[in-house]
């Protein structure tokens, strides 16, 4: 009984190394296989992308890079080296967490934000607004009752408050200062014609 389980075995290993072997002819290579079973795990296929196998597993399975190499270069045909694989896998990795992060950013701060929203438009703005001195006849005469006029009445104190605290800048003298340049150089120039014709006549 036990001899005949050892032949069954022998036979069960014998048959899947064989249909290794009827692979790899298929392909073009002639490779016999006389290696152990576990071999099988390095010519099967791998998943469709590196970046999925990366993503869901934390180390690649044993022997799985260069099985995972050999058929990202046959499907793309390109003659990619396995430390520039793994480089262009790990910058996929890390492109997909940042990508990632950035959109679980976005979400927090879109929700942050619908509640701040949410919070304010939730409260009566008329009964909560404190108005100054100057703005005491208004306030009585108008109350805001939306977040749009609260906010047109804040827009409006800061394009006020700007306004009066802005200050000024002096007028540049520049166009002033290049004419005087100007006239200095064509009054020179005049003298000095002049003092020239002057010398011609005395040597006549």
């Amino acid at each position: 009984m036990g001899r005949r389980k050892k032949v069954d075995s022998e036979n069960i290993k014998n048959k899947k190394i064989k249909a290794v072997n009827n692979l790899e002819n298929r392909e073009g290579e002639i490779l016999m296989c006389d290696v152990d079973v576990a071999m099988l795990s390095e010519r099967l296929p791998p998943p469709p992308t590196f970046h999925n196998t990366h993503h869901q597993a934390v180390r690649m399975p044993r022997n799985g890079w260069p099985a995972t190499l050999r058929y990202y270069n046959e499907k793309l045909g390109s003659t990619l080296d396995i430390d520039a694989f793994k480089k262009l896998a790990q910058n996929e990795a890390e492109k997909e967490k940042s990508q990632e992060e950035n959109r679980e950013r976005r979400r927090i701060a879109t929700y942050k934000f619908l509640s701040k929203i949410k919070e304010i438009s939730e409260k009566e703005i008329g009964k909560v607004v404190v108005r100054t001195r100057k703005l005491q006849v208004n306030s009585k005469a108008h109350v805001p009752e939306s977040i749009t006029e609260a906010a047109y009445i804040m827009q409006t104190a800061q394009v006020c408050y700007d306004e009066a605290t802005r200050k000024g800048k002096p007028r540049s003298a520049w166009k002033e200062n290049i004419e005087s340049k100007i006239s200095k150089l064509v009054l020179s120039k005049y003298l000095l014609e002049k003092a020239r014709k002057q010398e011609k006549l005395s040597t006549s």
